[in-house]
């Protein structure tokens, strides 16, 4: 049984007042902390820090920019020509794959029995016709003399006829003759006469009909010589010769197979007549024209180029335009090797351009932060055209201005910046 609390009670002593005024002073000092901790948020909240080496800076300069953008393309050959059949029979390759070729020279060469034959079957109807001419040509020369001895014939005839009646007419005058002797003799130059017309006139019908036979025969002749020569053609066209200088490209047939007519043979690459064609996005379509300046990277070497043909249709958002190299002199390009260029669009006389980054790509055309000693500032600016390594602004900065050109993701549009 509990009498009373006396076992629970615990007699607490009055602490001192040194004791208290410590806890006071405790106190104002934790505040005194807050305060202080605050007042340093607040100023890192107002200039925030950034670290200089992750920073990329460029300098503002004058002078010429030149709007360009970049592409990606292959060499092709503007003339490359592919080499056909043109009669059926057995190929006979001369050449290999990539050996160097002048104009005219062999390639290949079809051996054809059929035309062969063919060939020789028209020389010899052509000898025949040859000698058909000829023969007719004496036989036309020995009607021609006929019909002229025909018509000597008649005209001696004639002035025969013309004496005897002059004779007639002196001796009817005297009556030594009787009338129907006188009339006889008129008779007789009558008929001399007209067989000397008809004599004359037939002469003149030989001589055409001779004429029109022999026209005739020399254009069966001439005919038979057309049919030689196209067979004579279709023979030489058996050797495949090349038509430019260059090389060969591929070989699309076996050596002493046999082809049908029109079957692809090789192809002959013009090494002297090359283009790029380039493969560029369609966002740049309304802003390329024929004959834009074109920088090709080839080999190493940058060459000189310009827009020469652009295609009309996009295909896989891409358009393609053919770039001609003004000057090929000691280049050594290959079929189907790739290259890169840049394509000029634009070009401004002192300009005021810097170093294009990422504070332009990631959409960024209306402000910029300038370097001012260890601070950065926030700028507007206007931003004109961009090209692949520099940047136009015309308003906002001058020459000489340091900008930084990096992301300005992390400043979180502040004003300004500090830099350590």
């Amino acid at each position: 049984m509990i009498k009373n609390t006396a076992e629970q009670d615990l007699i607490i002593e009055a602490k001192k007042w040194h004791q208290r005024a410590g806890v006071r002073w405790g106190a104002f000092g934790l505040v005194a902390v807050i305060i202080l901790n605050g007042f340093v948020w607040s100023n890192d909240s107002a200039e925030q820090s950034v670290d200089r080496d992750q920073l990329l800076i460029a300098s503002v300069s004058q002078g010429l920019f030149e709007r360009d953008i970049a592409a990606t393309g292959r060499m092709i050959a503007s003339d490359a020509p592919t080499l056909f059949a043109t009669e059926e029979g057995q190929i006979e390759l001369l050449v290999d794959a990539g050996e160097r070729v002048t104009i005219g020279q062999i390639l290949a060469r079809i051996t054809s029995p059929n035309l062969e034959s063919l060939l020789a079957e028209y020389r010899v109807s052509l000898a025949i016709q040859s000698s058909r001419l000829a023969r007719m040509e004496l036989t036309n020369r020995q009607a021609e003399l006929a019909a002229d001895k025909t018509v000597d014939m008649a005209q001696v005839d004639l002035a025969a006829a013309e004496r005897e009646l002059r004779r007639a007419e002196q001796l009817f005058e005297h009556s030594l003759i009787s009338q129907i002797d006188y009339d006889v003799r008129v008779d007789d130059l009558q008929k001399s006469r007209l067989q000397f017309q008809h004599a004359v006139r037939e002469a003149e019908l030989s001589r055409d009909f001779s004429a029109f036979e022999l026209e005739q025969s020399r254009a069966e002749v001439a005919r038979q010589e057309i049919l030689v020569q196209e067979v004579q053609r279709r023979m030489d066209a058996l050797a495949v010769r090349s038509p430019v200088d260059g090389a060969v490209g591929n070989l699309l047939v076996s050596d002493q197979s046999r082809i049908p007519s029109g079957t692809p043979i090789l192809s002959v690459v013009d090494l002297s007549a090359y283009e790029v064609e380039l493969q560029i996005s369609d966002v740049y379509g309304d802003d390329l024209g024929i004959g834009m300046p074109v920088t090709v990277s080839v080999g190493g070497q940058q060459v000189m180029a310009e827009i020469s043909a652009i295609s009309p249709e996009i295909r896989s958002n891409q358009l393609v335009a053919r770039a001609t190299i003004l000057d090929q002199q000691g280049l050594s390009l290959r079929q189907n090797q790739r290259v890169s260029a840049r394509i000029f669009l634009e070009r401004y006389e002192d300009a005021l351009l810097v170093r294009r980054g990422s504070f332009v790509d990631n959409g960024n055309r209306s402000f910029a932060y300038r370097v001012e000693a260890d601070r950065l500032v926030r700028i507007p600016i206007v931003v004109g055209a961009v090209g692949t390594r520099n940047v136009q602004i015309i308003e906002g900065v001058t020459a000489g201005d340091e900008i930084v050109v990096s992301s300005y993701d992390n400043f979180d549009d502040l004003e300004t910046l500090q830099i350590h």
